[in-house]
């Protein structure tokens, strides 16, 4: 009796087979009905499950992917466009810190000439 009760706290194995012995038969094909719809269900809820999980992993590689679509171009921006504008801007600035010294025509004359190539 004792290695009876050891199974039964383990395994379950004895308790199983004794309650399958003393249930009538239609509640036993009804038991064992329930069973395999819940097992049927169970493989669904598992399907969908991992469909869910698969549509996750890519939200979450999209996310990362646009994030880093609108941060590379910012921090390329903040480092690049500070040369290029100064490179642009470089003869205006000219053109505006010699205003005060009287050379102004000649500046003017020089960009002119730049812009029309000759």
């Amino acid at each position: 009796m004792v290695k009876n009760q050891e199974q039964s706290d383990f395994g379950g194995a004895t308790e199983a087979s004794r309650s399958d012995q003393s249930l009538p038969l239609p509640l036993s094909s009804e038991l064992k009905n329930l069973l395999t719809e819940n097992l049927q269900l169970t493989r669904e809820i598992h399907a969908l499950t991992k469909k869910i999980n698969h549509w996750i992993v890519w939200q979450r590689v999209w996310l990362v992917f646009k994030i880093i679509i609108i941060v590379v171009p910012l921090i390329l921006g903040i480092l690049y466009l500070p040369a290029l504008l100064q490179d642009i801007f470089g003869p205006y600035q000219k053109l505006l810190d010699s205003g005060s010294n009287g050379n102004q025509q000649d500046l003017i004359q020089q960009l002119l000439n730049q812009t029309n190539g000759g």
